[in-house]
């Protein structure tokens, strides 16, 4: 669909795609996803459970795509206003989303910017948080605090820009 090493997708793929699979409906935009890694083999969080708590009160809603048909991961992404995820392939869920805003969370400092590349072709706003590994598959423990500040920051930008 794009020469080597080009890592977005065109327009006019894109949206031939997508003109065949989102639902045909208004957005609802209201959706807060928090993508569990429970079932990864690698970069686990150890303190999902911990992370998770924390969003709840936010709005968040946790969601493990690996058990969800793929019809229902288009309704759930094409409703979405924000998620935050570790790094994984539930991300490329996001095509499916409109101007967003994605919270990607890293296992180290060492960033894969796959997600990023996506993001930003389809115009989403893409926001990094580094957790505690220094290894690229590692389990890991993310700052919740750090997480906390970066959500909050990215929804009190989304309340402004409705003003």
């Amino acid at each position: 669909m794009t020469p080597p090493g080009v890592p977005y997708l065109r327009k006019e793929y894109l949206s031939w795609f997508l003109h065949r699979v989102l639902p045909d409906r208004k957005r609802i935009r209201r959706k807060r996803i928090y993508i569990a890694r429970g079932d990864a083999g690698t970069r686990r969080i150890l303190n999902e459970e911990e992370l998770i708590r924390m969003l709840a009160p936010l709005g968040f809603q946790t969601y493990e795509l690996g058990t969800m048909p793929i019809w229902e991961q288009i309704e759930l992404f094409y409703d979405a206003e924000i998620v935050v995820s570790a790094h994984g392939s539930g991300l490329t869920n996001m095509i499916f989303s409109d101007g967003i805003d994605i919270v990607e969370l890293f296992n180290s400092p060492f960033v894969r910017p796959h997600y990023w590349y996506l993001s930003t072709s389809v115009g989403h706003r893409h926001h990094f948080v580094y957790g505690s590994s220094l290894k690229k598959y590692d389990d890991f423990v993310v700052p919740v605090a750090t997480v906390r500040a970066r959500v909050e920051e990215v929804l009190h930008s989304r309340d402004v820009s409705r003003e």
